[in-house]
């Protein structure tokens, strides 16, 4: 919206809400193309139609769900709003590649916080991805096998950032380069626990930044944390990388 009013296209503080006042100051609807797309049916076939197109009682309708990783196939599929995990990864994919278990998965993106293999039978959708304690966000699945190393495969947060963002969006200078600095280092045998805990210290924070991609970017991390403790310690007691991904001196 500022971009369209000529202005430098930094993000606005919230409220008031697009909705209430948006562009030129007056109330603007902003949807994504994902969105537009689903209208034509819609009108044509009506809203019970489309929320019957759900698996679920809460969801409506069908997303589309982009499957990378460790899997036989790598799809974009559509499929109904409410199939789960397991059904998505043994279906479309052709289940894990041959020698490949499943160990993990973002399941909305590089912004959203880990699944494990308790959760292949959580529902596709906005709801129920959220009360288990992620995102279904863009629906880019991305699936890590047994012998993939979180800690490097943990979306590296200043990357998410262009630098000359970084003072608008969070509420501490360099937070998020910072929190990729101490990815590496555990990565690489440097890390200690004061590293946890300045971790946890940075997911904390920055969930309260200007703009939405500082919590974004610390979703993984949160999820590598709450769900993947053990991997991490395992770095710092070992003095390297645990899968031999990057061998560092004791």
């Amino acid at each position: 919206m500022n971009a369209l009013e000529g202005k430098r296209a930094n993000p606005r503080s919230k409220p008031p809400f697009p909705a209430m006042k948006g562009l030129w100051g007056g109330p603007t609807i902003v949807n994504n193309v994902e969105t537009l797309a689903n209208l034509p049916a819609i009108i044509r076939h009506g809203p019970a139609w489309f929320k019957g197109l759900a698996r679920n009682p809460e969801g409506a309708g069908t997303k589309l769900f982009c499957v990378s990783g460790h899997v036989r196939e790598p799809v974009c599929v559509e499929l109904p709003l409410g199939t789960t995990l397991r059904e998505v990864i043994d279906g479309p994919c052709g289940g894990m590649r041959p020698g490949s278990t499943f160990k993990a998965c973002l399941p909305g993106g590089a912004s959203t916080p880990y699944f494990t293999a308790a959760h292949l039978d959580v529902p596709l959708d906005f709801d129920p991805v959220a009360r288990a304690g992620s995102r279904l966000g863009t629906g880019g699945i991305v699936v890590f096998d047994q012998d993939t190393c979180l800690v490097a495969a943990t979306p590296q947060p200043g990357h998410l950032l262009r630098p000359g963002i970084v003072r608008l969006v969070h509420p501490l200078p360099g937070g998020a380069p910072f929190v990729r600095q101490l990815l590496t280092e555990i990565e690489e045998g440097q890390g200690t626990e004061e590293h946890l805990a300045i971790l946890r210290e940075h997911v904390h924070l920055l969930n309260y930044a200007f703009c939405a991609l500082a919590p974004g970017a610390m979703g993984p991390v949160e999820g590598l944390l709450r769900h993947f403790e053990e991997e991490l310690r395992e770095h710092l007691i070992l003095r390297r990388c645990p899968f031999g991904k990057s061998p560092c001196p004791a």
